[in-house]
């Protein structure tokens, strides 16, 4: 037994004396990263169990999702005799076919060169060979879960303890494919992007005091993407300060071409004249194209269609550029799409914006998380019914209504053309019921939307905000109580608001603020008690509310704030005194025509 743990012990000294040799190549700039290893590694701890652990690490190009696993797999690696870090499995896959790959595996594992001829033969080979061997396997940049599939499908296929390690863009595939734990690696602060910035342009952790300005709106124009980071401070390095200032003005883009494997381009136009022409579509490695062209940019040629890698296309604030391309449909990796504030007055049906119609082909956009189209004056027409292939979509502004499975935020504020919009119809469809992640639903100011709200608004189970605040909603669902997580329902100013509030409303035991302001509503519900969690209820200049407020308000043991002032309430229930944390009861009444308070009026009391 002593002679065995000898043996052991010598054989990790010994390993640990051979981890350089092993170790994955990692900057020696790098910042920010100690956090994330240790989110990870507190995961990885908290798993470790006798089954083989999948991690995955998702998140869009250039975060720094190679960076991160490599470091885990680094920190890792003693720990494991059979290692083996298989890279850009997306294009090599392409470009080699999956049993190079997995030829590259057979042989960190066993050392056997040229085992396979074809992915079956090398998944089986895979599948029967590799069972009684305890693996550290970083699988990187894999796109499809067929990859995953052939290379490490099965926990049987290794020894226990085993370790999957799989970065990827896209977060469905670690879903599809049932990682024990997704790690969403976000964008660096600006403190951070700062250092990393430095550290390459300046070879310092912090710049001169002459480039201090023009350093900041170099990591303001990055959005804490190390690898845009890393190209710019690289390409500044060295430059004089004349240099940073004129690298804004380019007097054409013909020269696109000549730079094939640049993954970040951003174009500024103050007063100088810019083109975009179809040299643009050379540039096979292009991750984040961001033309900041403001009055000189007006089309965009349909090459852009062959920038394969997009992920993000940022035309914000261009507001002679009316139209995109329909080949836009074909930006399959794209996540990212920012018209804001631009002229678009059409899209092609695919994608769906502050325009008049979009393009046919946005529903291929897959990946498509963020749309922003906010402040597109010309926005009209309607929604192409593609909108609800985009199954990605975590947050589109001022334009979306669709069977989008993965929204989570719908802004549609101050959205006056919102009934041509939805087809000339002045309610929202059925349809809303469906996004089933909707968390925030924001109407504020679309007087153009009008009459009930649909009873299936009942089915947004994980809604928390609702703000419809002075829109022309007549009648809130009976069903309002159903999303059980609403927090704040705001209605303020919605004076086509009127009747009673419905009965279900009491059902809303997480509901804390409460606004209907100078609504039309009538009456408050007898169980309005039974919101426990409220904290402020506003109810301000109901004029039409004139019945005295229900004895269950007394209920209300967290209420903070009541403001009932300049409504048409006049006696307080008895129960009145019981919610002892209340601070504030705002009951003044307005002044009459002639400017004198009436008789009765009631003040502002501080509790």
């Amino acid at each position: 037994m002593y002679e065995a743990r000898l043996v052991d012990s010598i054989v990790r000294k010994v390993l640990c004396e051979l981890k350089k040799n092993f170790e994955l190549v990692l900057s020696k700039n790098l910042v920010g990263i100690d956090r994330h290893v240790k989110e990870v590694m507190e995961v990885v701890d908290s798993k470790k169990s006798h089954a083989t652990l999948f991690l995955g690490i998702h998140g869009m190009g250039g975060i720094g999702k190679t960076t991160l696993a490599k470091a885990i797999y680094n920190k890792l690696s003693n720990q494991f005799e059979h290692r083996s870090f298989i890279a850009d499995i997306r294009e090599s896959w392409k470009r080699n076919g999956g049993h190079y790959l997995q030829n590259k595996l057979i042989y960190d594992i066993l050392k056997r060169e040229n085992e396979v001829r074809d992915e079956n033969e090398g998944t089986n080979f895979i599948s029967s060979k590799f069972e009684g061997k305890k693996v550290l396997l970083l699988l990187d940049d894999v796109d499809d879960v067929v990859q995953l599939k052939h290379l490490a499908s099965e926990r049987d296929w290794f020894s226990s303890g085993s370790m999957i390690i799989i970065t990827t863009r896209n977060k469905r595939i670690l879903q599809e494919f049932g990682v024990d734990y997704a790690y969403d690696h976000k964008e660096m602060d600006k403190d951070q992007s700062l250092i990393l910035f430095s550290k390459h342009a300046f070879r310092r952790d912090s710049p001169p005091r002459e480039f201090d300005y023009l350093a900041h709106e170099v990591v303001s124009i990055t959005k804490g993407l190390p690898l845009s980071l890393e190209v710019l401070g690289s390409l500044l390095c060295g430059q004089k300060l004349p240099f940073w200032g004129d690298c804004q003005y380019l007097e054409n883009t013909d020269f696109l071409s000549a730079f094939k494997n640049l993954e970040v381009l951003i174009l500024n136009s103050c007063s100088r004249p810019q083109q975009v022409d179809s040299s643009i579509g050379g540039m096979k490695a292009l991750l984040r194209l961001e033309l900041r062209l403001r009055d000189s940019l007006t089309k965009l040629p349909e090459e852009i269609g062959e920038l394969k890698a997009l992920e993000q296309l940022l035309l914000e604030n261009t507001p002679k550029l009316s139209a995109l391309p329909e080949s836009i449909g074909s930006l399959e990796n794209l996540e990212i799409l920012n018209i804001a504030r631009s002229g678009i007055e059409e899209l092609p049906d695919n994608i769906g914006s502050g325009i008049e119609e979009l393009p046919d082909g946005i529903g291929r956009l897959r990946n498509l998380r963020e749309l922003r189209a906010g402040g597109c004056q010309k926005l009209g027409g309607k929604l192409s019914e593609s909108i609800g292939s985009l199954q990605n979509l975590e947050e589109q502004v001022d334009s979306s209504i669709g069977d989008m499975k993965d929204l989570v935020r719908l802004e549609l504020r101050r959205c006056c053309s919102l009934t041509k919009l939805l087809e000339e119809i002045e309610e929202l469809p059925d349809g809303i019921g469906r996004l089933k992640k909707l968390r925030e639903l924001d109407a504020f100011d679309c007087k153009n939307l009008k009459g009930e709200m649909p009873e299936s608004m009942g089915s947004l189970e994980n809604l928390e905000i609702l703000n419809i605040s002075r829109s022309g909603i007549r009648k809130l669902p009976n069903d309002i109580g159903r999303p059980r997580r609403l927090r704040h329902l705001d209605a303020s100013w919605c004076r086509e608001l009127g009747g009673e509030l419905p009965e279900s409303m009491g059902s809303l035991e997480n509901l804390e603020i409460l606004d209907i302001s100078d609504a039309g509503i009538k009456k408050f519900p007898n169980d309005i008690g039974r919101l426990r969690q409220l904290r402020e209820l506003r109810a301000s200049h109901c004029k039409n509310l004139k019945v005295e407020m229900p004895e269950s308000i007394g209920s209300l043991e967290n209420l903070e704030i009541l403001d009932i002032s300049s409504s048409g309430i006049r006696k307080l229930p008895k129960s009145i005194g019981r919610p002892r944390k209340l601070r504030v009861l705002d009951a003044a009444v307005a002044k009459t025509p002639e400017g004198k308070m009436p008789p009765n009026a009631w003040g502002l009391w501080r509790i």
